[in-house]
């Protein structure tokens, strides 16, 4: 997906955080789009794992209490505010996951990283 927003979005990784220095005035994740070119709560139905990633967060489909695939936020970066930086800028409600995780702090410090270090 990219990042969350478009249109003049402006971010800093320092210190192992994600800095929202100016946000995109578009937002991406809406309610209705005029044109379809991956479905996902279809390809969630059908078992295959559907992930929604950008720079300040991960989303999943997943099922709601009544079986509905529903996009739901997985994963935020260190440094983000989840109600300002995520959930605000999102054009529809997003569920949050009860295990709502932290993104790796390595994701957002300069240089090279290893995934077997990772964590």
């Amino acid at each position: 997906m990219g990042t969350l927003t478009a249109g003049g979005l402006e971010v800093r990784a320092e210190g192992g955080q994600l800095q929202i220095a100016r946000e995109g005035r578009v937002k991406k994740i809406v309610p209705e789009v005029s044109h379809l070119s991956f479905n996902g709560p279809y390809v969630a139905s059908l078992g295959v794992p559907v992930l929604y990633i950008t720079e300040r967060a991960v989303f999943e489909m997943r099922a709601d209490a009544n079986g509905e695939a529903r996009l739901t936020l997985i994963e935020i970066a260190p440094g983000v505010d989840l109600q300002r930086d995520v959930l605000a800028q999102c054009a529809t409600p997003i569920a949050v996951a009860p295990d709502l995780r932290t993104m790796d702090a390595c994701l957002f410090r300069p240089g090279p990283f290893s995934i077997a270090t990772a964590g």
